[in-house]
C-alpha cells in the first residue's frame, strides 16, 4: 500500500511539472545524432573515424530538404485543391 501511495505521489508530481516541448530543429538534430552514431557504430572500421559525423551532417541536411519540399508539397496540394474545388463549384452552378 505504500509503495503503491509513493508511486502516486511521484506519478502527481511529474505530470504537475511540464517540460517544454522540443522543437522540430531539436528533434531533427536529435534523428541526425542517433542515425550518425548508428553509421559510427556500425561503419567506423570500414571508412574510417569521421563517417559518424560526415553521416550525422548529411542526415541533418536531407531532413532538413525533406521537411522544406513536404511545406512546398503541401502548398501546392491545397492550391490545386481549391481550384479544383472552385471548378467544381462553377461548373454545378452554370
Amino acid at each position: 500500500m505504500v509503495n503503491g501511495r509513493e508511486a502516486f505521489l511521484r506519478a502527481e508530481r511529474e505530470f504537475s511539472e511540464t517540460a517544454p516541448e522540443p522543437t522540430l530543429d531539436d528533434l531533427r538534430s536529435d534523428l541526425a545524432r542517433a542515425i550518425g552514431d548508428f553509421a559510427n557504430q556500425n561503419f567506423a572500421d570500414r571508412y574510417g573515424p569521421l563517417v559518424g559525423s560526415v553521416v550525422e551532417n548529411t542526415a541533418e541536411q536531407i531532413l532538413r530538404d525533406l521537411e522544406s519540399n513536404g511545406m512546398k508539397a503541401r502548398e501546392e496540394l491545397t492550391f490545386v485543391a481549391r481550384e479544383l474545388m472552385n471548378r467544381i463549384l462553377r461548373a454545378s452552378n452554370s
